[in-house]
């Protein structure tokens, strides 16, 4: 799908900025047409095997995968372990909010399975291929990270030569809600700009 995009929309080379899974989409895309990659930003990128269990991946150990969120608790947990700062829960936005969820979830359980291995694991990013992309590649991640853990960072910066590692301050998983401007700012001068 991306690719179509990219072939109609007549783009030569763009920048890649990808969040969670849309990190590992984004790096199967480079590493299948890298000549459309200028740069590839990868914020708390899932795939990347860490040695230690994050939050997140320690209930889905336990059998609680806090995706399958049902009542406005799971949800506000659920939200908590991506933001720093979730939104604040107040009728009616909240029952809102859980009922479009509750309405996706097919559609994320699908995800899940797809891309998940019998251990519930996001399919490995083969780091090797990673590392030979002739695009810029960086790394972000929040510094109150629930979801992947920071662990991940060391295996980058060993395995993938020339990554950029940027941390996050007053942010979680989700880096591009809880401090967008701090994310722009980042990829606008260090990214962007040194390609």
């Amino acid at each position: 799908m991306v690719h179509e995009v990219i072939c109609r929309s007549q783009i030569k080379t763009a920048h890649f900025v990808g969040a969670s899974v849309g990190a590992w989409v984004a790096c199967l895309f480079a590493m299948e047409s890298p000549s459309y990659v200028k740069t590839l930003t990868l914020i708390g990128p899932v795939g990347v095997p860490a040695t230690s269990s994050s939050e997140f991946f320690s209930l889905v150990d336990e059998g609680k995968n806090p995706f399958w969120a049902s009542t406005q608790q799971e949800y506000t947990h659920l939200l908590g372990l991506a933001l720093k700062n979730p939104p604040p829960e107040f009728w009616p936005l909240s029952n809102f909010l859980l009922a479009d969820y509750a309405k996706r979830q097919p559609i994320y359980k699908h995800i899940w399975q797809t891309i998940t291995d019998s251990d519930q694991r996001v399919l490995p990013i083969d780091l090797a291929r990673l590392s030979e992309l002739p695009c810029s590649k960086h790394v972000i991640m929040g510094d109150e990270e629930r979801t992947i853990h920071h662990s991940i960072l060391k295996k980058l910066t060993d395995q993938v030569s020339g990554i950029g590692v940027h941390q996050c301050p007053e942010s979680g998983h989700s880096v591009q809600c809880d401090q967008p401007k701090w994310l722009a700012d980042l990829v606008r001068t260090e990214v962007i700009g040194s390609s």
